[in-house]
């Protein structure tokens, strides 16, 4: 591993495992992200942990926030069923803790892998479904969120079940 890192909320600056294959989503100036889940299968009403993944093939560190909170850190997080309906999986508080504000830096050609855990609602039906993400990033460190731009993971496959 080069330039291993720890940072809150287990987020990894690494080179990605050279057996692991990942499809990213379309690069933004240089950005690119992807999310897996394990055997493709998520559990509804129960905890599940997706792998996250941030390469930055830039010439420039970029920034993402890493507050904690999904319905902070992604712009996009949902299951799309064939039919087009969506089902948001950050949760929706009137209130909510800020765990933390420190922007993570991704340098030049390092990748950052963070785990997030999101918990799918017993009103969605099981089946087939895709899971699609966004995130805002900045290439300077305390840039206000209005003005960062915004990546999109590639959609995966997964499988709903009880």
């Amino acid at each position: 591993m080069k330039n291993c890192v720890l940072f809150a909320l287990l987020c990894l600056c690494i080179h990605p495992l050279r057996s692991q294959t990942l499809e990213y989503g379309p690069p933004v100036s240089g950005v690119q992200v992807a999310v897996s889940a394990s055997n493709n299968f998520l559990a509804i009403g129960s905890a599940n942990l997706l792998q996250y993944w941030i390469r930055n093939s830039s010439t420039n560190t970029v920034y993402f926030l890493n507050t904690g909170s999904l319905e902070d850190d992604f712009t996009v997080l949902v299951l799309v069923d064939a039919l087009g309906n969506s089902h948001d999986l950050r949760p929706h508080h009137s209130m909510r803790a800020i765990f933390s504000n420190v922007p993570v830096p991704v340098k030049p050609g390092d990748s950052c892998h963070t785990e997030i855990r999101i918990v799918p609602s017993k009103s969605v039906e099981e089946g087939k479904y895709w899971l699609k993400t966004k995130r805002r990033f900045s290439t300077a460190a305390r840039q206000p969120p209005a003005a960062m731009q915004e990546v999109a993971s590639a959609p995966i496959e997964v499988r709903l079940a009880k």
